[in-house]
């Protein structure tokens, strides 16, 4: 599953890279605004999926993994209760803001084709927002293999005493 959050995250910021750059008018077409148009849709709906479903699998396998751990001693219950929290705490914030702003850029993009914003506006925040969107995937890739990492050593500790009960 992370695996296939991780490719879901990074295609979607793919397609805001081809967004991006059909709003820069890299290919120097004619109908650059229904590319950009249909692409910008394109890249909001896959940025937001993929955020949204990177926050639910923190919280599912969060979950998962304080109900697994909840007949175990309390110390070990805190430790890995404590590594859940302090992971949530580095991403949730960005996740939430990321959304937020990719949101704000796409309306942004409807009040510039009414008129009421300039280009500029629209180019420099679509610009730092693709910026930020780096920053919060790379921020996401580097927590989804700790989250690979946490799973993996419940499953150890698991076997162990497993082990240890049997004997």
């Amino acid at each position: 599953m992370p695996y296939a959050l991780l490719s879901m995250i990074w295609t979607s910021v793919a397609f805001y890279l081809v967004t991006v750059l059909s709003g820069l008018h890299f290919w120097g077409n004619d109908s650059f605004l229904r590319s950009h148009i249909a692409s910008a849709l394109t890249a909001t709906v896959l940025l937001l999926f993929a955020h949204t479903m990177v926050m639910f699998y923190f919280i599912g396998t969060g979950k998962k993994i304080k109900e697994f751990t909840a007949t175990w001693d309390e110390a070990t219950q805190n430790s890995f209760r404590q590594r859940i929290i302090l992971q949530k705490r580095k991403l949730f914030p960005h996740m939430t803001m990321i959304c937020i702003f990719i949101v704000v850029v796409f309306v942004l993009g409807g009040a510039l084709s009414a008129n009421l914003i300039s280009k500029t506006t629209h180019g420099w925040f679509a610009l730092g927002i693709f910026v930020y969107t780096i920053h919060v995937s790379v921020l996401e890739t580097i927590h989804l293999f700790k989250n690979i990492d946490l799973i993996t050593e419940v499953n150890q500790i698991s076997r162990e005493r497993e082990l240890a009960r049997r004997a």
